[in-house]
Formats: C-alpha cells, sequence, structure tokens
C-alpha cells in the first residue's frame, strides 16, 4: 500500500511519466505528496465543516496561537478495547507526552496560556481527560467518542460505528492543522501530520526501542531525510523524530 511510491523512484522506465506529470522522480516518495493529494481528493462534508471552523476559532482565538497536537495510541495496554488492538505503549508513559510538550514547547519556547492550544486524539477516551487536568480544561481540545479502531473494533452496530468513525476521520483532518505534534509511531499519527504543508515541521515520534532497525526498514522508505534524536531527560531512553 503505503510503500508503491519507492517502485517509482527506482524504476528508470517510468520516470519520465512522473516528469511529464511535473513530479521530480527522485522526490516521488508518498509523504512528500499526501497533503496535495488528499486535498484534491477529500473533503469533509458540510455538517463537520462547520464543526472545523468552530474549532479552529477555538484553536486560535489570535493568529499567534499554537496549536500543538498530542496523537496517543495505547493498543491493549489497559482495559477499555483490550483485545481489540495490538498492545502499543505502557497506560503510564501518557505523562511523558506531557512533560515534553512542557519542556520542548512550553518552557523552551517561552509560552504563555495564551500563546498555545493542545488537541488531543487518542484509542482510550480518559487520555484525553488526563490531558484536559494536566494542562487545564480552557488549554486542551478534543473530539469525544472518537477512540474506535476501525480495523478492529466490531462491537457496535452500525449507525453507532458509522458516527464513531465519522468523528476518527475528523480527527485525522484535525492533525492536518497542528503547527507543532509528538505522536505514537502509529500510522493515524504519521499520516495525519504528514497532511500538512510543511509535513516534517516540529513533529515528534514517540518509541522506547532503539531506531536502527526502525530507521532502515521502514522510516526511509517514507522520506530519506529522517533523523532521529535520542531524549534521556524524562526519566527513560526515549526517541522522537
Amino acid at each position: 500500500g503505503i510503500m508503491f511510491s519507492d517502485a517509482f523512484v527506482k524504476n528508470r522506465h517510468v520516470a519520465q511519466r512522473l516528469i511529464e506529470l511535473n513530479y521530480e522522480p527522485s522526490e516521488f516518495y508518498i509523504t512528500n505528496h499526501i497533503y496535495k493529494w488528499y486535498n484534491e481528493l477529500f473533503k469533509l462534508p458540510n455538517n463537520l465543516m462547520r464543526s472545523y471552523n468552530e474549532f479552529m476559532r477555538k484553536a486560535r482565538p489570535t493568529p499567534d496561537t499554537k496549536l500543538i497536537c498530542a496523537q496517543i495510541r495505547l493498543g491493549s495496554s489497559t482495559g477499555g478495547n483490550k483485545g481489540a488492538d495490538e498492545y502499543f505503549m505502557p497506560r503510564n508513559d501518557t505523562f511523558l507526552y506531557w512533560r515534553f510538550i512542557e519542556e520542548e514547547f512550553l518552557k523552551n519556547q517561552q509560552m504563555t496560556k495564551n500563546d498555545f492550544k493542545i488537541f488531543v486524539t487518542s484509542d482510550h477516551e480518559d487520555v484525553k481527560m488526563e490531558a484536559a487536568n494536566y494542562f487545564g480544561a480552557d488549554r486542551v481540545l478534543y473530539t469525544t467518542n472518537s477512540s474506535y479502531h476501525f480495523d478492529r473494533d466490531f462491537k457496535q452496530q452500525n449507525d453507532a460505528r458509522c458516527k464513531t468513525l465519522q468523528n476518527v476521520l475528523y480527527d485525522f483532518y484535525l492533525l492536518g492543522a497542528c503547527d507543532a505534534a509528538v505522536i505514537s509511531h502509529s500510522g493515524f499519527g504519521l499520516f495525519g501530520l504528514l497532511n500538512r504543508k510543511e509535513p516534517y515541521k516540529n513533529l515528534y515520534v514517540y518509541t522506547f526501542e532503539n531506531q536502527e532497525e526502525l530507521r532502515h526498514n521502514i522510516w526511509n522508505r517514507y522520506n530519506k531525510k529522517l533523523n532521529f534524536r535520542k531524549i534521556t531527560s524524562l526519566q527513560k531512553d526515549l526517541f522522537f523524530l
């Protein structure tokens, strides 16, 4: 699926056709084109566009307000949808996201409470409330009832599933409005953030494993310019993109 563009980059037989279509063959990685393709192919329905416009009024009450985003996928590490998704990260590691946001953005950039809003999306609803308690309910925005993995969750009836899926897709769309973000090593968060005009700007990816194999096998397939740096100040070794 998402790796199809690798073959085009490496295949000299299609290079001329890519040039005719105004693409640089050596840069034909899918991550370089998500924003353009997504916005040409998909539009929010009118009801969600109204919600989006209202969300943006809250997220950016002034032109200088920065929207910081957190996408956290726990998987089956706690209750909730246990068994519906693979294990992703320990439940208690969510506090590392909050501390990373606090240190990397709020303190290092000397932001006051009027300088930022935080949008949180997660596969566990209680994570959103945790963020609101940590930063303050007036600073944190989130969509309710969007903690759903539509490839794995099958318990809801059709109408309820459609409504929840709509919320999930809406969260994905909202990620494209982020000025900065820290996300799980998850395709949902990654592609949500790459769906921006500047896809790699202030993008951080959480993992608690060494990146050498991951760097070689996965990330470099997205784009050859990715770098990792190690964060050790949060009580454990973490790697953020």
